[in-house]
């Protein structure tokens, strides 16, 4: 069953952790906030946000060349950028692996070992499989700036997940 809950930020002992890190992004894959439990059958997700009024809309799972992805959907249902104000929040999600959209065209095969990235994406339109691809290399795109160039609110951040602890 699909669990989400919100912790404010303001004096979290995990605050530390996200010093450079930006609205909609995870922590680094080596402190496993975000982590996949394969025995459980689920995955977990703590994104920073601005405020606690996001929902989660869908998580898809998809491979761009051979590289997997979850695109985590949420959206607080405004136009309005987050990714450059004040993080406040932290969104934790737990998502059943049976309950992620699969846009792939082989089913969900995940290793233990694996690391899968996860752009976290902030629209209030509903967004669908066939534009995921889009996402994606809008994200790669501009990884490595500190902006992703995309039209707001139509924003992304993310991280890596790897086997839980």
């Amino acid at each position: 069953m699909r669990e989400i809950k919100f912790e404010e930020l303001k004096n979290h002992t995990r605050k530390p952790f996200y010093k450079q890190k930006k609205n909609l992004d995870l922590a680094d894959k080596g402190k496993k906030f975000s982590y996949l439990n394969l025995s459980k059958k689920y995955v977990r997700f703590e994104i920073l946000t601005a405020n606690d009024n996001f929902k989660l809309k869908n998580v898809f799972f998809t491979i761009q060349n051979n590289k997997k992805y979850f695109i985590v959907h949420i959206s607080d249902n405004t136009p309005i950028s987050t990714r450059s104000l004040a993080s406040n929040y932290l969104m934790n999600i737990k998502e059943p692996l049976s309950s992620i959209q699969n846009c792939s065209s082989s089913p969900i095969s995940l290793s233990v070992n694996e690391e899968i990235d996860v752009i976290v994406f902030n629209d209030e339109k509903q967004i669908f499989c066939s534009i995921l691809d889009d996402i994606i290399n809008s994200y790669s795109k501009e990884k490595n700036t500190d902006e992703k160039d995309l039209i707001q609110p139509s924003e992304a951040g993310g991280g890596v997940i790897v086997k839980g602890p």
